[in-house]
Formats: C-alpha cells, structure tokens, sequence
C-alpha cells in the first residue's frame, strides 16, 4: 500500500465532511465520494470510536472473501479474522489503543505525520496460502480534532516480494514473470554508490509504455526517461532506501513522443555478484490520478463557476496570513453578498446561471492581477487582495467594484441591475487567522 493511497481517501473523507454544501449537492457529493472509494483498486475498511466496522469496500471483499452483510457492524477486531484468523489488533488500532499493544503484533510501523505504515504476513489470504501486505491507516477527526474513527487500506504485495526473489534465485524463472506482469519493470546498476548507470534489462510492458525498443532503454538511464531523479529528493528518504532496500514514490515517464505518464515506482535494491542492483517496478496511475482530480474539482471548486468554494479560500487565506507575517505587508478580504434573487427569481433557474457566470465574469476583469476569488454560497462571493501596503490601496479596487455594478447585465437581451453588500476587513487589524476574519467580515457589510 502506497502513501499516496492513504492521502488520497483523506482527502475523499475530508470532502466527506465538508459542510459547505447545500443538503442536495452534499448529498450528492457523498454519493460521489463514496463511489469512488466503493470501487478504488485498494481494499479499504473503516472503523469508528467502537472498533465496529462501519465501511468495507468491493475492494477488501475479493481480497478477503467477507461480504458487507457479514461484517458492517461487528466490533472486537473481527475485522482481523479474514486476515490472521483470530480476533487481534490491526494497524486502525493503533489510534485508539496506542503503538505499545501493536508492537506483540507487528515488528515494524512507519509513522509520517498521522499517518501510519507497515508490512505485514497474513495467513489466510489467498486462500490459505498467505500473503504479504502492505498497509496504511489514518484517523478520522471531527471539527474539534477528537478521533472519531480510522482508515485502513491494503495492497497485497506477495507479487513484488516474490518477483525479488525470483530474481535472486533463479534467472529462467525471474525472466518469465519480468515479462509477464502488467507493470513496466527495469534493472539497472548502481554504480558508485549511488549513481544509476544504464538499463541492463527492460521487460515488453516498458517498451511498449515508452514507445522505445529494448536496444534503446538499454542505452539510457533512469534520469533519461524521467521527469524527477531516481530517488525522492530529501536525505531521509535516500537513507531510508538504502537502509531498508526498498521505497515506494511517485513520478512521471516521459514516452519517445515526450508524453508524460503519471507513475508509481517501487524500487528494491539488492545485491547480485557483489554489485548493488535496483529493481523497479513502473505502474501507470493515469486513472488513479484522474480520479483525483476528479475528487479535488468536487471537494474544492464551485461546479457552476470553477471558482474555489469556502473551503479552499479559507485554505488560501491561511498560507497567505504565514507569509504577511513575513512580509509585513497588509492582506484585505472583501465579502461581496449579490443581491439577484428578487429580481430573477420569475425568469428561472438558467437566466440565474447566466447572471452568476457574468457576475463572475465581470468581478475578474477588475480584480487585482493574481488575487484570489472564490464562490462561498449561493450568493456570496470573496476576494482576497494581496500585498497591501495601506489600507487606503484597497480603495481604487473598491470603486471600480462600484463602477461595474452601477452597470446592468445584459440576459437574453434583458436588463438586470444587481445590489452588492460588501464588507472589508484588514489582516492583521481585523484579526489574526482566517476564521476570525471570514466572521468579521460577515458583520461589516454596506451596500453599493
């Protein structure tokens, strides 16, 4: 299980929990998200504060052979079972009970932010004959960052270790997996200690992926078709291959055509006649990362608009106020509440669309070049202007907001007039994070 894995379904349950949205559209986003999850390729369960199940994807059925009906609902880690074949703690315990009772059960857990990791053999997978796994988990937290819950996600990674080994013990063998798997996979050497030297053998999944012969990998290095270097650029991460032999990242293949595939590498790095060998496994995460997109346009923009919503605005506002304190140069946000509904309420629900879309239309063409707009309800709208020096600088944007909506709106050749409130405030005079001045904001309003 990768990490990217578990950072992914926390940003689906942290657009889960937004509640930005009207009833209908967080319905709707529910929904979607949960889709999503439904049917990712990783097998996925959830718990709550209990320990009983309360999510158990199509994924972790074929893994496991436990269907929904069989295990929502059940707490005192039967959730393990499937697994080890006896009730016991798993790595979303770990949350709840604390590293000290999972260190009888794992021998390793990797710990990055609040996230969790390790590798682990579990009996009873396929059936009965055993597979390694490699997990992840996170918790759930509510509004006020008490734990409600956690995450688990796992992917069988019996292939991968088998494939090494293969490769130490017999070559025959390992020749007839290297080009029977789905990934691309490439050998090279290391020479130096740590210099990548040329491919010295690619399987037909990496010709075919890249659009090179054989003959052509096998004359250039890992730098050449790659957009980032071999390894993750920090130290740690370097230290942490070669002390471990083995690191998961994320990059992209540039193809013959210089196309850019998103990818997922799992390095392993063995020693074969004494020399230092690096195995990497290439997995094209093409549909992983559209997926994601998909997620992150749902959790953070205005659908109508492609404006960000409260959420990412508020997101904005923050790394802005760390900078200004930087800086020391002033930060204005302006809340601009669009008063339309009386006025086109009789004319539908598309002559509105079509106003909201000029509005916004409008608001960018006399924004300050780089600030940031965003869509907070139905109705309201935020700029963030950026790098005031005075609080008389946000002055002229003002007037020209004043002069565009003395303006009307031309709708289907009709004439719409928009009343504006708007209200202003001043970080840091006005407050000192973004809560507090969204808030303030909300009560310093006049009418244009």
């Amino acid at each position: 299980m990768r990490r990217n894995d578990a950072e992914f379904l926390s940003l689906l349950l942290d657009a889960y929990e937004d509640k930005n949205f009207d009833r209908e559209s967080n319905l709707c986003v529910q929904q979607c998200i949960f889709k999503v999850i439904e049917n990712l390729p990783v097998a996925t369960f959830i718990i709550n504060r209990e320990g009983r199940v309360v999510f158990w994807n199509q994924a972790i059925e074929e893994l496991t052979g436990v269907k929904k009906s069989q295990i929502l609902g059940r707490g005192n880690y039967a959730y393990a079972v499937p697994f080890f074949g006896i009730p016991r703690p798993m790595l979303v315990d770990c949350f709840f009970s604390g590293n000290e009772v999972l260190k009888k059960w794992y021998k390793s857990i990797t710990r990055r932010g609040d996230k969790l990791y390790t590798r682990v053999f579990c009996p009873l997978l396929n059936n009965g004959r055993g597979a390694f796994i490699w997990a992840a988990a996170f918790p759930l937290k509510d509004s006020k960052g008490q734990v409600i819950g956690a995450v688990e996600s796992i992917r069988d990674i019996t292939e991968q270790l088998q494939l090494k080994k293969m490769l130490q013990e017999s070559t025959l063998k390992f020749k007839t997996l290297f080009n029977s798997t789905n990934d691309a996979v490439f050998l090279y050497e290391l020479k130096d200690g740590s210099k990548a030297s040329y491919f010295f053998e690619v399987n037909d999944v990496a010709c075919k992926k890249l659009g090179y012969t054989r003959e052509e990998l096998c004359r250039m290095t890992p730098d050449n078709i790659r957009d980032t270097k071999f390894l993750p650029g920090t130290k740690e991460n370097i230290k942490k291959f070669f002390k471990e032999n083995y690191i998961v990242f994320e990059t992209a293949c540039i193809t013959k055509k210089g196309t850019k595939i998103p990818v997922e590498i799992t390095a392993h790095l063995f020693a074969i006649e004494g020399k230092k060998v690096v195995l990497e496994i290439v997995r094209d995460i093409t549909e992983f990362k559209c997926a994601e997109a998909m997620i992150n346009q749902v959790a953070y923009y205005d659908t109508l608009t492609g404006l960000p919503n409260k959420t990412l605005f508020i997101q904005h506002l923050s790394n802005h106020i760390d900078h200004s304190l930087h800086t020391k140069n002033l930060l204005a946000v302006m809340l601009l509440h669009i008063d339309w509904l009386k006025t086109i309420a009789p004319s539908g629900p598309d002559m509105e669309s079509q106003l909201i879309k000029a509005v916004v239309h409008r608001l960018k063409k006399i924004s300050p070049e780089n600030d940031c707009m965003a869509r907070i309800n139905e109705e309201k709208f935020a700029l963030l202007i950026k790098n005031v020096q005075t609080v008389e600088d946000i002055i002229p944007v003002i007037k020209k907001i004043q002069e565009a909506f003395n303006q009307p709106f031309i709708i289907n050749k009709n004439k719409l007039y928009v009343m504006v409130n708007m209200g202003v405030v001043v970080f840091p005079g006005d407050g000192n994070n973004a809560e507090t001045l969204i808030k303030t904001q909300k009560l310093r309003c006049m009418r244009l």
